[in-house]
């Protein structure tokens, strides 16, 4: 699926800017929406990109450097250099919200009818503080960035992913226990790695409790799950992915030479609770 959206991708840019744009993947991070929001300049060109029935958006930030020369040639231009940063006019934004709108639904098609959400685009940013009274500063996000070149000229393109949305595209709704759809799951995301982690357990503390806290301290945790008898634990643990904040795999947990999980259920999209522990 990634290289049918790469490719969805270019084969628009072409038919809307010319054979000679080139679009290439420079990077890919798991960050945090405050680390990509200080990225942005003080005047910038974001559009915002709502996914229902996901809350989250996606923001694509498109390089100043850029923006005036894309516009230019989406009006029939040539795509001139030194296109000053203004405040876009309401054609401007048109044009451009035009270019954005037929990337998604080139996106969509690409990603296939399996894709549990759409695309839809809402609005442009084009100031930093707008931004900053969007994200919750703390939320993780995939970052992709790709560098444009138009003519003579290479701008950078950011794209920020919640992680709702990796989630939704790998664990569709009503998915528990389906093995064709883990199956089609699978195959298309078949390279990719993730930490594998296990909740052991849980406790309660207050603000006072974690202020409290300092190197070496030992906290309990409940014991309604999981026991330690005789120096080894039994019970069942939860096997977490990633950040673990989208659910997890319940596992009855066998004790031996070698600890082994035979899994019993799915946990979806449990968010635990602040001043909770793990």
């Amino acid at each position: 699926m990634r290289h049918a959206v790469a490719a969805a991708i270019r084969t628009t840019l072409v038919k809307h800017l010319g054979p000679d744009v080139m679009l290439f993947l420079d990077d890919i991070a798991v960050t945090t929406s405050g680390t990509f929001a200080g990225g942005v300049g003080e005047a910038a060109t974001i559009a915002v990109i709502g996914m229902p029935p996901l809350l989250e958006k996606i923001y694509l930030q498109i390089d100043q450097g850029i923006v005036g020369m894309v516009i230019d040639r989406l009006l029939g231009g040539t795509g001139r250099r030194g296109v000053e940063p203004i405040p876009l006019t309401e054609t401007e934004q048109g044009v451009l919200q035009y270019l954005v709108m037929d990337l998604l639904a080139a996106l969509h098609a690409a990603a296939g009818p399996e894709t549990p959400f759409h695309f839809r685009f809402e609005r442009f940013i084009r100031h930093a503080v707008e931004l900053g009274d969007l994200l919750p500063p703390r939320e993780s996000v995939a970052l992709c960035t790709w560098r444009c070149g138009l003519s003579d000229t290479i701008g950078i393109i950011r794209l920020a992913i919640p992680d709702s949305f990796a989630v939704a595209a790998r664990l569709p709704e009503r998915s528990q226990g389906d093995l064709a759809v883990l199956a089609t799951q699978r195959r298309r995301f078949a390279n990719e790695r993730l930490p594998v982690w296990v909740e052991a357990g849980r406790c309660a503390l207050t603000p006072t409790d974690l202020v409290a806290l300092e190197v070496g301290d030992v906290v309990l945790f409940d014991q309604t799950e999981l026991t330690l008898r005789d120096a080894r634990p039994s019970g069942r643990v939860m096997l977490r992915l990633g950040q673990g904040t989208h659910g997890g795999i319940r596992c009855a947990l066998a004790a031996g030479e070698t600890m082994q999980c035979a899994v019993e259920d799915f946990e979806e999209s449990e968010v635990m609770p602040h001043g909770e522990a793990r």
